[in-house]
């Protein structure tokens, strides 16, 4: 069997957006053409490594590039990506080559905020008080650098 690869989005690229569309199609398509990839055992554990492996390398580069825009002194790192070791090592790496403190919260608190958002909104219609539906989103907002 030969080596899985899959692509890294925007790599390189200008600019600090970042994209997964690209690699959530290769690594839909892969599974289509080998199946045997979403089978217990080893070819499945080398694709779910090549996918954590393309998503790493793309934060890590997007982040880099950002730093190396500003003056940020300090990269904070949260959420459910702080969970996730092999990233957080990596965007850690990443940041201490370039003389940025690296900063992350420890155990339990790094993890996926849906659940936060999920309280709030049971606590908000509990108490009776709808959101207006005033926010707005783009998902094609690029981030301000």
């Amino acid at each position: 069997a030969g080596k899985i690869s899959l692509p890294r989005p925007m790599k390189g690229s200008e600019g600090c957006d970042f994209s997964f569309s690209g690699l959530k199609n290769a690594a839909r398509l892969l599974l289509e053409k080998s199946p045997n990839l979403a089978v217990a055992g080893t070819a499945r554990s080398d694709f779910c490594a090549e996918v954590q492996a393309a998503i790493t390398e793309c934060l890590v580069d997007r982040s880099a590039r950002a730093l190396a825009k500003t003056e940020i002194s300090t990269f904070t790192v949260s959420g459910g990506v702080s969970a996730n070791q092999g990233i957080l090592a990596a965007l850690k790496r990443m940041s201490e080559e370039r003389g940025v403190k690296f900063l992350t919260a420890t155990g339990g608190w790094n993890t996926d905020n849906a659940s936060m958002i999920a309280a709030v909104t049971a606590r908000r219609i509990l108490d009776r008080q709808p959101s207006d539906w005033s926010a707005d989103a783009d998902p094609r907002w690029s981030v301000a650098c």
